[in-house]
């Protein structure tokens, strides 16, 4: 590997906003915000910026319009720039992407990013002067900021099922105890350097199936052709429902999408997110790519991985290395949502506490995490039902995915970028106005119907099969998982 391009995957698609100018430790574009913020791009983190008499606007990384998929960054940003920053929030709903956007006028400079937070914001404030990045380990270094002394937060982050498994931070809480994250549905204001709740905005109304599917499926298509209009593109496709309704969007796109799944070292020919694409593609004229990951690793790409983020998953260090190595010319597309109906259902009689959010999270042995939660559900729990939004929904988003569904899309920037098709908080607002038990498993009645509307053929092959999925919805319908979830819930710590 190159000298010229070790030095380009150091902290690559990486961003830093600061109050003095510094020695910025990465390959970068540099641009004055005003007389008090500094930003530093990473030559490979996509950048646009637009402006009109009142108003500036950067964005770092990518938006997408279902409407008019053929728009690009800039586009959609004229769109934007005449607009106040609250009628700016509430316009992104719509939008889709990876991005943070930062809104600059003469009397404002606010950050803001995407629906699940995937283009992150992290924030410190040292000696009344605020700092931004997109990564702690990298705002760390800048500031010489050392690890946590709270025993507490010692013991999780050297847990073995953390350091092995997605190193998830809890809610906006981070190793390094100056560091905070913007969780997604808020945004930093800069001029009174604080965050600020922007979403829900009013309160949630049911919406009718039909009309919701066929609202949802105009959007993911729009989406998918508006992300394949501007780039090569690669779909992980499993036995699931979510990657399935992906692929039905992509029925008049499919020679502009690569169809894989990584075959993990503990995947055998016989799992289901193998053996079922692997039947339903060659139906569709589709092929279906197997890419086996593990292959021997660039010594140099190892190093720089490690120095990037040096408690970064180890287990997902050849996957990240193979994507660099065989696929770095593509986008990838993630079938994640923030919304997980399971959940809604399996806790919908349990009284909400701090010690439950904690158990479902497995870290209730963690003093700093009840405290966490306890503050986190006395600002929302009574918001939630004045916006008739669920608690348990609300948690998913703001913790599980601005943690552990989005850790690894952090670590991959040195590798390869990700896009989430459904990162869009109108999408996820229909399928929440929709009701969980229609999208629940076995029978996805919600989803299929959209994937109906897309591309029927696609559910030739059934979706998760299991046995057990179909006796514990027959439990479910007794009301014996209700007590099996109680019981479940009070043997864990």
């Amino acid at each position: 590997m190159e000298v010229s391009d070790i030095q380009n995957l150091k902290y690559r698609r990486q961003y830093l906003i600061t109050p003095v100018e510094i020695d910025c430790p990465f390959s970068h574009k540099k641009f004055i915000l005003n007389s008090n913020y500094i930003l530093y791009v990473h030559m490979d983190l996509v950048t646009s910026e637009v402006r009109n008499n009142e108003n500036r606007i950067f964005l770092l990384g990518d938006i997408f319009d279902f409407r008019i998929p053929e728009k690009d960054n800039r586009s959609i940003l004229n769109d934007l720039i005449g607009l106040d920053f609250i009628s700016l929030s509430k316009k992104l709903s719509d939008y889709t992407g990876r991005y943070l956007l930062i809104f600059q006028n003469d009397h404002e400079l606010k950050l803001i990013h995407d629906a699940i937070a995937l283009r992150k914001i992290y924030y410190a404030q040292i000696r009344d002067l605020v700092w931004f990045a997109s990564q702690p380990y990298l705002l760390a270094r800048i500031l010489n900021l050392k690890e946590t002394k709270i025993p507490s937060k010692i013991a999780y982050y050297n847990a073995h099922d953390y350091m092995e498994l997605y190193s998830p931070n809890i809610g906006n809480i981070t190793i390094f105890d100056e560091i905070f994250q913007v969780l997604p549905n808020h945004y930093f204001d800069a001029g009174n350097s604080k965050v600020i709740r922007y979403w829900p905005g009013e309160k949630m109304q049911p919406i009718d199936i039909e009309e919701a599917a066929e609202r949802c499926a105009s959007i993911i298509k729009g989406y998918m052709k508006s992300i394949t209009a501007r780039y090569n593109v690669m779909l992980p496709v499993t036995a699931g429902k979510d990657s399935r309704l992906l692929l039905a969007a992509t029925k008049d796109l499919t020679d502009k999408v690569f169809y894989y799944i990584n075959k993990d070292y503990d995947m055998d020919l016989r799992n289901n997110d193998i053996r079922i694409p692997q039947k339903l593609l060659p139906k569709l004229g589709l092929k279906f790519h197997l890419v086996n990951p593990y292959i021997p690793i660039n010594e140099d790409f190892k190093r720089i991985y490690f120095e990037n983020h040096y408690r970064a998953v180890t287990r997902y260090l050849p996957i990240i290395h193979n994507y660099y190595q065989n696929f770095s010319g593509k986008i990838n597309l993630p079938a994640i949502m923030a919304f997980y109906p399971e959940n809604q259902n399996k806790f919908k009689k349990f009284q909400i506490t701090p010690l439950l959010l904690a158990k479902i999270n497995e870290v209730s042995q963690y003093d700093f995490a009840i405290d966490y939660y306890t503050e986190w559900l006395s600002k929302n729990l009574e918001m939630c039902k004045n916006n008739n939004i669920d608690i348990i929904n609300l948690y998913f988003w703001e913790d599980r995915c601005a943690n552990y569904i989005t850790q690894v899309t952090q670590e991959k920037d040195v590798a390869q970028d990700d896009i989430f098709p459904y990162n869009s908080r109108l999408l996820v607002s229909l399928f929440l106005s929709v009701g969980y038990k229609l999208s629940l498993r076995p029978k996805y009645l919600f989803f299929k119907k959209i994937i109906k509307k897309l591309w029927p053929e696609v559910l030739q092959e059934p979706m998760n099969p299991s046995p057990r999925a179909h006796f514990k919805y027959f439990l479910n319908s007794l009301g014996f998982m209700d007590i099996y979830n109680r019981i479940k819930m009070g043997k864990l710590k």
